[in-house]
């Protein structure tokens, strides 16, 4: 609503529409529109539970606090050069004050990562980190936190005589498997990936907190492989995003080149394949986004081929859509302002500033210099046709008619482009714009919205994913496609 209000106003300014009525027509509902907008960008989030939610949220770490405490932890381990007790509390202390003033998220988060980093936590040192994160929080408050907790508590059991032999192995891959977990659960793609890497995490933390119940190696190897799976699960995280975003890019770009497609048969193959390309991709991330076909949470060998699947679809897509933006890249649009300054400057080059201003993929500092351009060749034309004009009448010469002469006018291409136009529509509209994923019992079919639903005068906005009501696609002609876009 905010796009179609701004293009259709400044549409008009174009046009010679007074800038009262402008205001008074078209930019009315920009406040409510603009109080929409700031009521979805303020969406009420959950205490997180994780160091990593709480990231991903804004939070942001310390990086000298981080390598401040690494210091002291090599300082701690040196045994060459043995810390005195004061020099170590003295060491602490100003590290914890200064931590402490940083707030909640960088304490923590610091002695996580120190944690992290160490390639052999050793018994000692997950004390240590566990009683300094005691100081300031006396009970666990992330993820990320009580991993650190409970093996600080085995260590302290083996300590104390209570049976069992300390792991350098098995705790390293609880601390990794632990962070790569919280990290995957603060996105919401493979969760029955994401269920079953936190049951195989859960089972390892038992086989080392309980003595007798298994030995260290096998806790150590159930935990490397939640680690690892949980890594295969960032990854799959990652190629669903990117594809997402390159299907909703689509969605944004394809309706409106609806313009320029009509106008230029060049481009007209190409937008009809990403068309079919982004149908093609939204059935996929709906299909990789479920279960296995047995019923089983994906693996790691099928993630990675889900991966390997998402990613050559999506960048199949993104080289048609790279494309159909060539013409407004900056480069092509800098040669073009070139071109229309030239003394042989033909209206086919307003034609192209005219196309380029018709959708919103400039920005506004091109959009300016576009628009500036097109006006100064415009003029520099009427003045040529009227000074050609009375050259004519001072000769005596009739002047032409238009309609007789012989042109590849954008209507000749228009007639060709409407047909492939209107066979490929029904797909694009189908599709409904993705935040996450789809619905895995959804479908374009199911989701399908008449294209008239689109144009935001008249009609309300579709009722999105998994939407059964929804009307049937239908077929327009190109011409209202190009209203409705």
């Amino acid at each position: 609503r905010l796009e179609t209000s701004v293009l259709s106003s400044e549409h008009d300014w174009r046009g010679g529409v007074p800038r009262v009525e402008i205001d008074a027509r078209r930019l009315a509902p920009l406040e409510s529109i603009e109080q929409a907008l700031g009521r979805i960008r303020r969406p009420i989030r959950p205490a997180p539970g994780s160091l990593e939610l709480s990231r991903s949220f804004g939070a942001k770490p310390d990086a000298a606090l981080v390598a401040d405490l690494d210091k002291i932890l090599k300082a701690r381990a040196d045994k060459s050069k043995p810390l005195k007790p004061d020099d170590e509390r003295k060491l602490v202390d100003d590290w914890y004050a200064r931590a402490a003033a940083k707030g909640d998220f960088p304490f923590a988060w610091a002695v996580v990562e120190a944690a992290a980093a160490d390639p052999a936590p050793s018994p000692q040192s997950l004390v240590f980190l566990d009683d300094l994160l005691a100081r300031k929080f006396p009970n666990p408050t992330s993820v990320e936190t009580m991993s650190i907790r409970r093996l600080a508590d085995r260590a302290r059991l083996i300590d104390s005589g209570g049976g069992g032999v300390w792991s350098n192995v098995a705790a390293r891959w609880a601390l990794r498997a632990a962070r790569l977990g919280a990290l995957s659960e603060t996105r919401p793609e493979a969760l029955a990936a994401l269920e079953a890497v936190a049951q195989t995490r859960h089972e390892g933390e038992v086989m080392i907190a309980e003595p007798g119940y298994a030995s260290a190696p096998a806790a150590a190897a159930r935990l490397e492989r939640a680690a690892r799976w949980s890594e295969a699960v960032l990854t799959f995280q990652d190629a669903l995003e990117s594809a997402v975003d390159t299907l909703n890019n689509a969605l944004r770009l394809l309706p409106r080149q609806l313009t320029r497609i009509e106008n230029s048969a060049g481009l007209e193959s190409d937008w009809h394949a990403a068309v079919v390309a982004s149908s093609e991709l939204y059935e996929h991330v709906g299909a990789v986004s479920t279960q296995s076909d047995d019923g089983d949470p994906p693996d790691t060998t099928e993630l990675r081929n889900r991966v390997d699947a998402l990613n050559r679809r999506s960048q199949e897509l993104g080289r048609l859509l790279d494309r159909i933006r060539r013409p407004t890249s900056t480069v092509e649009v800098d040669a073009l302002l070139a071109r229309s300054q030239a003394a042989d400057a033909d209206p086919s080059l307003w034609n192209d500033l005219d196309e380029l201003l018709s959708g919103p993929t400039l920005p506004a500092p091109q959009r300016k210099a576009v628009w500036e351009a097109a006006h100064a060749l415009a003029k520099r034309l009427l003045d040529q046709t009227l000074a050609l004009e009375r050259d004519e009448a001072a000769q005596g010469i009739a002047p032409s008619n238009p309609a007789t002469t012989n042109s590849t006018a954008p209507n000749s291409i228009s007639r060709r482009a409407a047909p492939a136009i209107s066979s490929t529509c029904s797909l694009l509209a189908a599709i409904t714009p993705l935040n996450s994923k789809p619905s895995p019992h959804s479908s374009p079919a199911t989701t399908a919205t008449s294209t008239a639903t689109v144009s935001h005068a008249s009609k309300k906005p579709s009722a999105g994913l998994g939407s059964s009501t929804s009307p049937a696609v239908s077929k327009p002609p190109a011409a209202s496609l190009r209203a409705t876009a």
